[in-house]
């Protein structure tokens, strides 16, 4: 006998905007570390340390915060989706027996 497969649909709402908040706000995060950072590139700090930093934010920490971002908005997307599917299947079952 299959299982039961159930969905609570206001849950399903509020964890696919949780996602998206959360992908929002790592955008403003992302915005405002480059902000920072365009500062220190300005000349607020030189050296070898800086330049190391530079290139360290660039290369991984930058496009490491962008994955975050898209993998956040993708499961916002995604938790959309299952729930559609879900409530899409319930109602064409329900059709059945009206």
């Amino acid at each position: 006998m299959a299982g039961k497969i159930q969905c609570n649909y206001d849950n399903m709402a509020q964890i696919a905007g949780k996602f998206a908040e959360e992908s929002n706000q790592t955008q403003q995060l992302m915005q405002a570390v480059k902000g920072l950072v365009d500062q220190l590139q300005g000349g607020a700090w030189i050296g070898v340390g800086a330049e190391a930093f530079f290139q360290e934010m660039e290369d991984l920490v930058m496009p490491g915060m962008d994955r975050l971002k898209n993998v956040l908005a993708d499961a916002g997307t995604a938790a959309k989706r299952i729930s559609d599917a879900l409530k899409q299947a319930e109602d064409e079952c329900g059709s059945l027996f009206r």
